[in-house]
């Protein structure tokens, strides 16, 4: 993808950071739809589920440059958790309700820099907890997590500041995205490569006690569907 070869890269000043791709999406937008600070419309989920190559080289950026769903709002490189030449699909896979999706843009330019945005989704939340010791995994720096007596996870966070603001043992949101469909064994596609156990989350921090359901984003995991057993639906704003 374009974004992986691009973001290790480095830029000058992180405000021009979706303006240095922005020539090159233009060419993409009538076949992808609409662009939402890095993001396209088609295949938006899959879009989402970006994590950091390096939680200790990426850093937020000190002034505001996109929402944290996206991978500009980080610096340093990122990679998409998904094959591009294997799209997932509804016959074998579920996915979270866009319910909004919004960006403001800071100049007439429809791929070019935001001055704020947001998105809601609608999935199955899961309330996890960073393992006590806060070890982090290299060479990526991830962090377990564990919920009750079932098998541990690990969470990738976004940037070195997020790492910094995640205390041992405190308890993070976890958004179902996409997860496995149900009796892919049974289908014969579990030889193929599918399976029908996995989910793909992102990992949130509420923003403060005035707005309920908003949250920024941390980091991205791959859990089990036993993490999100017994859960609810809830709608979740990440700005």
């Amino acid at each position: 993808m374009v974004c992986e070869d691009y973001t290790p890269r480095g830029i000058a000043y992180p405000t021009d950071k979706l303006s240095a791709v922005s020539s090159l999406m233009h060419s993409f937008m009538p076949h992808l739809g609409k662009y939402y600070a890095g993001l396209w419309e088609h295949n938006l989920i899959m879009s989402l589920q970006w994590e950091a190559t390096n939680t200790a080289l990426c850093m937020r950026h000190e002034e505001y440059v996109t929402p944290s769903f996206s991978w500009a709002s980080i610096s340093g490189g990122v990679i998409w958790y998904f094959d591009i030449r294997e799209i997932s699909a509804p016959d074998t896979h579920e996915f979270a309700n866009i319910v909004d999706i919004s960006c403001e843009l800071a100049r007439n330019d429809p791929c070019g820099p935001v001055s704020s945005g947001h998105i809601t989704l609608r999935g199955y939340t899961s309330d996890m907890k960073i393992e006590e010791s806060k070890l982090m995994w290299l060479p990526d720096g991830r962090l377990e997590m564990t919920k009750d007596d079932t098998e541990s996870c690990y969470v990738t966070l976004d940037s070195k500041q997020d790492f910094e603001r995640v205390e041992p043992g405190m308890t993070v949101k976890c958004l179902d995205i996409m997860r496995d469909k149900e009796g892919l064994h049974d289908k014969g596609l579990h030889d193929k490569g599918l399976h029908d156990n996995y989910i793909s989350g992102l990992v949130l921090l509420p923003v403060d006690h005035d707005r309920p359901s908003h949250y920024c984003g941390i980091g991205f995991s791959t859990m089990l569907k036993e993490h999100f057993k017994d859960s609810a639906l809830e709608s979740a704003t990440i700005v």
